[in-house]
């Protein structure tokens, strides 16, 4: 499958806030989510660091309004809401099979990945 920028931008973002959304980002994680996007980057999308350091940028101001405790239903929701439209189905699937794998890369399944994946099920 061939990803826009943008629809690799949003399942790359979507899949940083899954590794963030337990408070720490694993190695495995983010080695997960470079290893997609390397193997669905093409010249032309331009430098990929810069693309990392956007979104590093996003997932910050994503997480910053939120409370203490952590992303909330309306949160996770909101922003499922705004992403899944600009989706294709295929990019849906690589966005599930690809939060999937950040969730797995650790070995440990913590509550609040469980929650967000559900979130995003649902909203699909």
């Amino acid at each position: 499958m061939k990803l826009t920028k943008e629809s690799l931008h949003h399942i790359v973002f979507a899949a940083f806030i899954m590794a963030a959304v337990d408070g720490y980002m694993d190695d495995d994680e983010i080695s997960v989510i470079q290893n997609f996007t390397t193997s669905h980057w093409t010249p032309e999308m331009g430098d990929q660091n810069e693309f990392f350091r956007l979104i590093d940028q996003q997932v910050v101001a994503f997480f910053a309004p939120l409370p203490l405790d952590g992303l909330t239903r309306d949160h996770a929701d909101g922003f499922f809401e705004k992403v899944l439209p600009q989706l294709e189905r295929a990019e849906r699937e690589a966005l599930v099979g690809l939060m999937t794998e950040v969730m797995q890369a650790d070995q440990i399944l913590e509550t609040e990945e469980l929650e967000l994946l559900d979130r995003l099920k649902a909203a699909l």
